[in-house]
């Protein structure tokens, strides 16, 4: 057996959420990883409306990342960072069908 196929998880996996326990203390576990993952995403886009920078993310495209979290977990996470003021949500997408919501951080 390899190294790797002994590990129970992968050191320094680059898609791995970052952690901030005392963010987690003040805004809660969950809204602390995706919070901090939303910040990563628009810091590496060049998405840019209203003079801000966002990044737009369907549930099903947040879920591929947190595959821990349920549908109702990352809705109520999103919810929850939105009720903090912490991110906003808007949709500027063309199709009116097309439901995924564009963040940016109110930070």
């Amino acid at each position: 057996m390899s190294y790797k196929e002994n590990r129970l998880f992968v050191i320094n996996e680059p898609n791995a959420p970052q952690f901030s326990p005392l963010l987690a203390k003040e805004i809660g576990l969950n809204e602390c990883l995706l919070l901090r993952q939303l910040e990563f995403w628009i810091s590496i886009g060049n998405k840019y409306k209203e003079g801000k920078k966002w990044t737009y993310q369907s549930t099903s495209d947040i879920q591929k990342l947190f595959v821990c979290w349920s549908r109702g977990t990352i809705q109520a996470t999103v919810k929850s960072l939105e009720s903090q003021k912490l991110i906003t949500i808007k949709t500027f997408n063309v199709r009116k069908n097309d439901k995924t919501r564009w963040f940016s951080l109110k930070l």
